[in-house]
């Protein structure tokens, strides 16, 4: 994109690094598959970062309230805790636990049960070595956007989430 003056470089460079780095990845992906709007420039970009900025606040403040809820051992997410438990005492597999985190987050109709599950697939993935994380994403991302029945923003919100987690940019 040109931009002889910096006023773009500017104007973005406000914005958190991960957020640039997904409103980028945003802009190609789109760019790529041809769904760019027609006339998208540095505004459009700017507008997507921004947006990804304000939608990761928003999981900020979804992940501290499900943590200060589990902290005072709320009773409206023990079940989640306990199903947790029941499933990881079954004995199945990195694999299948990834997936039923993952299907149960998606599944889920509040945020915070999204956010708990989602948190529970990042805890599972995070203790696997570096090469069995990736292969983890990829499933795990495969599947978030196998269930159509969830809206593509929400999936969308949904991977980036778990890739800032167990991939973070320091």
């Amino acid at each position: 994109m040109e931009d002889p003056e910096d006023h773009f470089k500017i104007a973005i460079a406000t914005w958190p690094l991960d957020a640039i780095l997904a409103g980028i990845a945003v802009f190609e992906g789109k760019r790529g598959a041809g769904t760019l709007p027609e006339g998208a420039d540095a505004r459009y970009l700017r507008g997507q970062v921004k947006n990804i900025t304000l939608e990761s606040e928003g999981w900020a403040i979804a992940e501290a309230l499900l943590r200060a809820r589990l902290d005072a051992h709320d009773q409206a997410l023990e079940h989640l805790t306990q199903r947790q438990h029941s499933l990881e005492q079954v004995g199945r597999g990195i694999d299948e636990l990834v997936k039923q985190y993952t299907d149960l987050a998606l599944a889920a109709e509040r945020r915070v049960d999204r956010t708990f599950w989602l948190l529970a697939t990042v805890d599972l993935v995070n203790d696997q070595d570096p090469e069995q994380r990736r292969q983890l994403l990829r499933l795990a991302a495969r599947r978030i956007h196998a269930t159509s029945r969830v809206p593509h923003r929400d999936r969308l919100a949904a991977t980036r989430f778990l890739f800032a987690k167990v991939v973070p940019i320091d």
